[in-house]
């Protein structure tokens, strides 16, 4: 007889990290099936054609989910692409339905969120409850990797919470709120350790015995939260990567979208002062603008080779 393999655990806090690296990795997998930041109409349909094995007219998917007939249609289409959905004629009738790729992708959402599948096919309410679930489950996870990213390759292992909250696109209160729910104290898992340093101006004033300035706060991630990164593929591909490094060391950071926005700073900072160079006359601007060029070409070189 053979017996179903299971990974060994050392505590529980290691079950808990392989089981938030699973859950981070199914839903990227899905995402990368479906993509959610475009959009929720491809998950609304899987959702729709999984109540019937015969499958739906197009008609009938656009009144169901109160959607155009046209955005249906390419919705479809996309899916169609993906392998999720086929389409197939019966009486005459162009019928769309689920294939074993999209039961299984189905079955996944459903797995990964707790959910029944008669709880999922209930009602069209029922439905909206679970796709903003999974809407939920998704955007939260996905600031987790991009914290667990940004905070590991940081040049000291650590960043503020305005970097991470620039990261995320959101204001610093909420980057925390998402943050804390992995480095509070009592939390089953804590990825991140939170504390405060001395600005850069708060340091300068006290080094003329002036006590005035901001405290910032900082993360570093926790023993687990370099286990989990170190799972992640990430990690082997910036260990690896020597234009990454180079870029780190040139702009503090990590993080690819960090990395994009800080160049774009330096190069931006560096074609303006050029400008007021030639405006006032200072400087013939022939050797310095070849040597500009010359810099931002390798800088946009080195990030293409190293994301």
């Amino acid at each position: 007889m053979v017996s179903e393999w299971h990974p060994i655990y050392v505590n529980d806090d290691e079950k808990q990290t392989s089981g938030l690296k699973l859950k981070l990795d199914v839903l990227r997998t899905l995402d990368s099936e479906i993509d959610f930041g475009r959009g929720f109409l491809q998950l609304e349909l899987v959702l729709k054609l999984a109540e019937s094995e015969k499958g739906f007219t197009p008609k009938e998917l656009a009144l169901a989910l109160n959607q155009r007939y046209k955005a249906v249609i390419d919705a479809l289409r996309k899916l169609i692409r993906k392998g999720i959905v086929e389409k197939y004629s019966d009486g005459g009738l162009e019928l769309y339905r689920l294939t074993e790729k999209g039961r299984s992708y189905y079955e996944r959402l459903l797995a990964i969120l707790g959910i029944a599948k008669e709880e999922s096919r209930r009602s069209a309410l029922a439905r909206r409850v679970f796709i903003n679930e999974i809407a939920r489950e998704f955007i939260q996870h996905s600031y987790i990797v991009d914290a667990l990213i940004a905070i590991a390759t940081g040049r000291r292992g650590e960043l503020d919470l305005e970097t991470i909250a620039t990261l995320f696109n959101l204001s610093k209160a909420r980057a925390q709120t998402y943050l804390d729910m992995y480095s509070e104290k009592g939390r089953p898992l804590r990825l991140f350790r939170r504390y405060i340093k001395p600005s850069l101006m708060r340091r300068i004033l006290g080094f003329l015995g002036i006590n005035k300035g901001r405290w910032k706060i900082y993360y570093r991630l926790t023993s687990d939260g370099l286990q989990l990164y170190h799972r992640m593929p990430q990690y082997v591909k910036f260990k690896h990567s020597m234009p990454a490094q180079i870029l780190r060391l040139i702009t503090n950071v990590g993080h690819p979208k960090l990395v994009y926005r800080r160049l774009a700073l330096i190069i931006s900072s560096g074609n303006l002062i050029l400008a007021i160079l030639a405006f006032v006359g200072y400087v013939t601007l022939t050797a310095p603008i070849f040597v500009w060029l010359v810099a931002t070409s390798t800088l946009l070189i080195l990030a293409l080779l190293a994301f």
